[in-house]
């Protein structure tokens, strides 16, 4: 199996090709091999490869900048999905693809479920659906996964800012009243591989979008807790700040977001036997490897 993986410096697309160069022969492409905001770049580098699956999980993800970077995050997020969606459909490849909670405007009092209603309440978020509804109007074998708060110990996530700010700072206020799930990049990965190991016939039918994030939900404020946790257990020597609850108020940023980030996972488990662990036991080993890098 030839597998074509972009964004290979990304927390997802990291663990990507950690997890699938085992079991496939895998192409993944620097930023200066395949420019995204060039359609003659990709279908190039597509059908240079000729793969069996495209994992496409490079992404615009500065949500702030967004607001003023419109037409760049466009570009990359919603146009690139739609190229990549052209080729695979040519080649009759496999291709997976990554969303967002922020397709959602937050008001529901429940965890979004996939055929809830869409309504994005930034730039980020409007990208990231224009690539979702390009996917179904293209066609094909596509798996989008919308996926929320993702860690790991690679990249610039939340659990590495709490680490740092817990460890440095003589206060840390962390915003108390938005609703998620967080989501481990080398267990979303893991779930993506166990997918594009099974032969293809088996997914047939199965093709869309599909949430995929770890079980149990929090705020970002019990995310800190729980982080500096587990930092306390591993190195209690070090002078760890307490985590203090703020309202969203407290922090204005340029793009709004979501108040209920919860994802349901019901229908991936159900029909492509996909799941993540529940949240707080992927935490302690990411928490684990980033001290140990320190």
């Amino acid at each position: 199996m030839k597998v074509l993986i972009t964004g290979s410096t990304g927390q997802v697309g990291s663990y990507l090709v950690d997890a699938m160069r085992g079991s496939a022969q895998v192409v993944a492409p620097t930023r200066a091999e395949l420019d995204l905001q060039s359609e003659a770049s990709i279908r190039e580098a597509v059908r240079s490869v000729n793969p069996d699956w495209i994992l496409h999980p490079a992404a615009y993800t500065a949500v702030d900048r967004a607001e003023t970077e419109r037409d760049l995050c466009f570009a990359i997020n919603a146009a690139a999905t739609r190229t990549f969606a052209e080729e695979s459909l040519r080649i009759n490849a496999g291709l997976v693809t990554f969303s967002t909670d922020y397709v959602f405007d937050g008001s529901a009092d429940r965890a979004y479920r996939e055929d809830d209603a869409t309504a994005p309440i930034n730039v980020y978020g409007e990208s990231k659906l224009l690539a979702e509804q390009s996917l179904q109007e293209v066609g094909g074998l596509y798996f989008n996964f919308r996926t929320s708060w993702v860690y790991s110990a690679r990249g610039n996530n939340f659990v590495k800012t709490m680490l740092r700010l817990a460890s440095t700072r003589p206060e840390l206020k962390v915003v108390a009243d938005q609703q998620g799930c967080p989501s481990s990049a080398r267990e979303i990965a893991a779930c993506v591989t166990a997918l594009v190991s099974r032969p293809k016939d088996e997914l047939g039918g199965k093709a869309g979008n599909y949430h995929l994030a770890g079980q149990g939900e929090t705020t970002w404020f019990g995310f800190a807790q729980e982080v500096i946790a587990q930092a306390k257990k591993l190195k209690p020597e070090m002078p760890w700040v307490e985590p203090e609850p703020v309202p969203s108020s407290a922090y204005v940023t340029p793009a709004r977001r979501p108040a209920n980030s919860r994802l349901c996972c019901d229908l991936a488990r159900e029909r492509l036997a996909l799941s993540m662990p529940e949240w707080t036991k992927s935490i302690a080993e990411v928490v684990q490897e980033l001290l140990a890098q320190q």
